[in-house]
């Protein structure tokens, strides 16, 4: 059933009601209805039946969308209810009704956001996404449109932000590869998450919070093609996978910013966006501290009580979030080599690939993640302030804060990572695995099929994929020979971006692929 047509009058869950529309989106539409059992008003966010559409997807649909309830913190939407409606096979999501406007249109309204008011809103951001971090969660879908500024009914604080849609970006994310239906956009998205059924840990969610500071703070998105109007999908994709990325400072010149950023925002920026993952600071409460004490002032976040049981995933650096380590963060170009990354002492040094991802096969996600706010927008308020949580000291006052210059200065590039210590060796990498080789190709052939179906070109590509001794391809074959099609391009760029773990020895080994439409 198409979420975007249920009419006044239909129960969902036996227990809301729907009263009329309130927005709609890539993942389904949002109503306002009425809670039966209490008689208030609530946000029913109905979502496409393709989300759900086998009964493991339904099971995990309805466990996902709780996940709002595990995270400590006031700044997370309450979901009071979520299932799967039997009569209509509709998946739904009852959440508070919040009145106000999300984080785009306010910034569309305001433009670039002082320091204090921009610390505001980036603290309880960075409360709510640390406090999921500290229970194991990723939102995974960290955007302007999923950060809400709601009115409230307090005399202390007018106004206090919320953090939309926790859970149901990881439900979406396992489900794309059934449905065409957008799930989020590509604006905000780490590199990683661009890489189908990829490792998606805290520091995806870090990505997008440097990405967002810095667009307060400008009023300008960080990526030149979010900003030239006729800008490709591919150019986004090589820009945040290829190219180098400049210092905010340095770009936020380029884009013509009216404002300068604070002096400490490059190294904080920088570590934010380091390609690696393991390079960024681990999770959103490292990162909310260091931006409040070192670049925009004030008190640190709140501690969070950690889950009994742990996070789901092991620590991706050092837990320090301190600035003095952010310089040491090194910036990826589009001319480097896959490089050696030292995980550990402790262990010796692991060969890891930096692999790069086709610009075409990125481009064709697009098709996957068509930007689309999927919350409400609802009339403009003048935002006086952001709550914080009862414990949080308020925001200070401009003038407390360090003179910003009127012009952004360039600065110079954060120095290189100090190299690894002679006496950790790295280990000597496994034979050759034909299995191991193989399922790469066919996993990368099978993601073409669906990632370039939707382009012109032919009905079938062949050919031989090379690997060499460091795990990426050498050279490839394309049969019929490769032609200047929107298809051919994507199918090649998706094939060419296959890894296999560095393996002994220094012979190629080739594996054939063929790819059908």
């Amino acid at each position: 059933m198409d979420a975007t047509q249920l009419g006044p009058g239909t129960t969902l869950g036996g227990d809301f009601r729907i009263e009329r529309p309130l927005s709609a989106g890539g993942m389904g539409a949002v109503y306002v209805a009425v809670q039966l059992s209490t008689g208030k008003q609530r946000a029913l966010k109905v979502m496409h039946s393709s989300l759900v559409a086998d009964p493991v997807m339904r099971e995990r649909f309805e466990r996902e969308a709780r996940v709002g309830a595990m995270v400590p913190s006031d700044h997370v939407v309450e979901v009071v209810g979520a299932g799967v409606d039997a009569a209509l096979g509709v998946p739904w999501l009852a959440m508070e009704l919040l009145t106000g406007e999300n984080l785009a249109d306010h910034l569309a309204r305001r433009g670039p956001l002082s320091a204090a008011e921009a610390a505001e809103i980036l603290r309880p951001v960075c409360h709510a996404l640390g406090a999921a971090h500290a229970r194991g969660v990723v939102h995974r879908d960290v955007k302007p449109e999923n950060v809400f500024l709601a009115r409230t009914q307090s005399t202390t604080h007018p106004v206090v932000v919320k953090m939309l849609d926790f859970g149901i970006a990881r439900v979406a994310a396992d489900a794309r590869t059934a449905s065409t239906a957008a799930m989020g956009t590509p604006m905000w998205m780490a590199p990683e998450q661009t890489e189908l059924r990829s490792h998606v840990t805290p520091a995806s969610d870090v990505w997008a919070l440097g990405l967002i500071a810095f667009w307060l703070l400008t009023g300008k998105p960080y990526w030149q093609a979010g900003v030239h109007q006729g800008a490709s999908v591919a150019q986004l994709m090589r820009e945040i996978l290829f190219e180098p990325i400049h210092p905010a400072s340095q770009r936020a010149a380029e884009l013509g910013a009216p404002v300068g950023l604070p002096p400490a925002f490059d190294a904080w920026f920088a570590r934010c966006l380091a390609r690696e993952p393991a390079q960024r600071f681990p999770t959103a409460t490292e990162a909310g501290n260091a931006l409040l004490a070192e670049v925009l002032g004030g008190a640190p976040l709140p501690s969070v009580m950690p889950d009994p049981s742990g996070p789901s995933w092991p620590s991706a650096s050092p837990p320090s979030a301190s600035l003095a380590s952010a310089t040491a963060v090194p910036i990826v170009t589009a001319a480097a080599e896959p490089r050696r990354s030292s995980l550990g002492l402790a262990v010796g040094l692991v060969v890891v690939l930096m692999g790069l991802f086709g610009v075409a096969a990125a481009a064709a996600l697009y098709l996957y993640f068509r930007p689309g706010a999927d919350d409400s927008s609802r009339p403009p308020i003048a935002v006086a302030s952001a709550a914080e949580v009862p414990s949080a000291a308020p925001a200070p006052s401009p003038s407390a804060l360090p003179p910003t210059t009127a012009t952004a200065a360039k600065r110079p590039l954060p120095p290189a990572a100090p190299a690894p210590s002679a006496s950790a060796a790295p280990k000597e990498p496994p034979p050759y695995n034909s299995a191991v080789a193989i399922n790469a190709v066919n996993v990368k052939a099978n993601w073409a099929t669906h990632a370039c179906k939707q382009m012109d070109g032919g009905s079938g590509y062949s050919g031989t994929v090379t690997f060499a001794p460091a795990g990426h391809v050498a050279k490839m074959t394309v049969n019929p020979a490769f032609p200047a099609s929107g298809r051919a391009l994507c199918v090649r760029s998706t094939m060419t971006a296959a890894r296999v773990p560095a393996y002994a020895g220094t012979e190629t080994h080739d594996v054939p692929y063929h790819v059908s439409f």
